[in-house]
């Protein structure tokens, strides 16, 4: 069979970098596949898929050397123009790809650089609003939609063109569980049309089922190239189902729930955790504290609606109790980073109470206190983190932060778990989006904030570099700083999280621990609604294990 996408000894270096990003990189994908890249964050997927479509090099300048071919055209030669036709791409940041205010300007976008006629474009926005089911969006404008919202109209409007390739930069990242799925399965369709399909993703539960091969690539040594099993098997990002089989031993490891259970070894281990569950073996779980922490936020009925008419929040209550980290879940537009900017004090609600607490000082509404006071009490990080780096460097974005930073001791023991050092001369645009994300939270960390919000802060961030993430989370939490992070990322807060606090069309649909919510039976009964399930939880019916490291501590124990 010959390949759609052939790359010869490829290599790639960005302007100033020292070293290639990418080195004698060999490739061939052929058509009609899924080909799923995976890797720590900086190891060169983005760039790679910046490669097919003429970004690297043109946009973004520097060296290359060697031969690319994708649908017998040059990438490199031709440009992201002369391949729009053929190559469709999705931008990991969706914001930075969207260019009209409205929905259909935005669809139509595409179609009239390549002068498609009025009714064919109208017959292209119709077929793609009804494959992607996002009909309700078409007469919204591009700045009131949720960050989800954002990526799914980007994709719908690549696709209006079309192409025989898709390139995809982490598509499910701002995606709830069900709207991950949705997009999913949009990509099973056109992978059934004949459409060659390469997705970066770091949510590998989710898509890795789907992939025909995995690409996974490594700064440390050759990459791996094969089914996924056998790429991802033994690395630190294999996804929990595979990380929990392989733990186990499995011959020929499953990486979908199917597969799992009608393996051969499923049985005995079904009877084994059916003995654990109702045997005296618990995990070790921190006692409850005898005196109940103050809280630091409290939120009594909130409401708030945007001008165009969409109702965010719908009567919310919330408590934040000091010193713990409370993820806040969610499908997108459930009113998560509308009730995040309401405790900022970037909107006021039309109704409710807001109290923020802080080191004992009479409660506030931050709709009465001056926003620049405020920040001395709040840090806010947007999903999109690039929006606070304004600075030539990554000194420099530290160095104005500590004008008005006042937790020096804070600072000096979380500083290590950012995992931004040796970047200081940096440009931040120059750095992976988990290194921005990192920066960015550094940023105001290092301002000293009591409240820290964090909206999809793992987005971008792989494995390891969430565990650093949680590390550093959990450090600011001893010191007494409560987080709140809103996010769709269940394995993290299955393994991160002290609380869980879940929204649905602008309500509190559950709130509790992670066990509460996650865990529970209950969980599992919402399991079809909600989908905020970890995939231990739902590969054993059990509401104990959230985590395959949880799990295997337990049989270890027992055996």
């Amino acid at each position: 069979m010959s390949a759609q996408i052939e790359i010869r000894d490829l290599t790639y270096s960005y302007p100033g970098a020292e070293r290639p990003i990418l080195h004698s990189f060999d490739l061939d994908v052929h058509a009609g596949e899924l080909l799923l890249v995976a890797g720590k964050s900086g190891v060169g997927k983005s760039s790679l898929l910046r490669v097919f479509n003429g970004l690297v090099p043109h946009f973004h300048g520097g060296r290359l050397s060697g031969s690319v071919r994708v649908c017998d055209r040059d990438p490199v030669r031709l440009g992201p123009r002369g391949m729009s036709d053929r190559v469709g791409f999705v931008n990991q940041d969706p914001e930075a790809q969207l260019v009209a205010s409205y929905v259909e300007d935005e669809l139509a976008f595409a179609m009239e650089n390549h002068g498609f006629e009025p009714d064919e474009m109208a017959r292209r926005i119709e077929e793609v609003l009804g494959r992607m089911s996002m009909g309700h969006l078409l007469n919204r404008r591009v700045d009131t939609l949720s960050g989800g919202e954002r990526q799914r109209v980007a994709l719908a409007g690549v696709l209006t063109l079309r192409p025989a390739v898709l390139v995809l930069d982490e598509p499910t990242s701002q995606l709830d569980p069900e709207s991950a799925e949705n997009v999913l399965r949009t990509l099973d369709a056109l992978k059934a049309q004949g459409l060659t399909l390469i997705v970066s993703e770091h949510r590998l539960e989710r898509i890795v089922g789907r992939a025909d091969r995995v690409l996974l690539m490594s700064d440390e040594g050759p990459h791996r190239l094969g089914r996924p099993a056998e790429a991802l098997s033994g690395s630190d990002l294999a996804p929990p189902l595979l990380h929990l089989t392989s733990g186990l031993g499995w011959e020929s490891p499953p990486v979908t729930l199917d597969q799992a259970w009608s393996h051969a070894r499923w049985p005995s281990l079904k009877a084994r955790l059916a003995g654990l569950n109702g045997s005296g073996v618990e995990e070790q779980l921190e006692p409850p504290s005898e005196t109940p922490s103050p809280d630091a936020v409290v939120a009594r009925g909130l409401e708030f609606q945007y001008d165009h008419g969409q109702t965010a929040l719908n009567g919310v209550d919330l408590t934040l109790p000091v010193g713990t980290l409370t993820a806040l879940m969610g499908r997108n537009g459930s009113g998560k980073s509308t009730l995040m900017k309401c405790l900022m004090g970037l909107l006021s609600p039309q109704s409710g109470d807001i109290r923020l607490h802080s080191d004992g000082h009479q409660a506030v509404d931050p709709r009465g206190v001056d926003l620049s006071e405020l920040c001395r009490w709040v840090g806010f990080v947007p999903q999109n983190p690039s929006r606070l780096l304004f600075h030539d460097t990554v000194d420099q974005e530290l160095q104005y932060g500590l004008k008005g930073f006042r937790e020096r001791e804070i600072w000096r023991r979380s500083a290590p778990s950012f995992g931004i050092d040796g970047l200081g001369p940096m440009h931040p645009r120059d750095l992976s989006t988990g290194e921005r994300q990192r920066l960015a939270v550094a940023t105001i960390v290092i301002m000293g904030p009591r409240l820290l919000l964090l909206d999809e802060p793992t987005r971008g961030l792989d494995v390891a570099s969430k565990e650093r993430f949680s590390e550093l989370l959990r450090s600011l939490v001893q010191e007494g700083i409560t987080v709140l992070t809103a996010t769709h990322d269940v394995e993290w807060v299955a393994s991160t999280a002290d609380r869980v606090v879940i929204l649905d069309a602008g309500r509190v649909a559950a709130a509790g621990t992670v066990r509460d919510v996650l865990g529970s039976r209950a969980a599992q009964q919402r399991a079809s609604e909600i989908t905020f399930v970890p995939q231990i939880v739902a590969l054993t019916g059990v509401d104990r294990w959230l985590t395959p490291q949880s799990l295997l501590a337990c049989l270890e124990e027992s055996a």
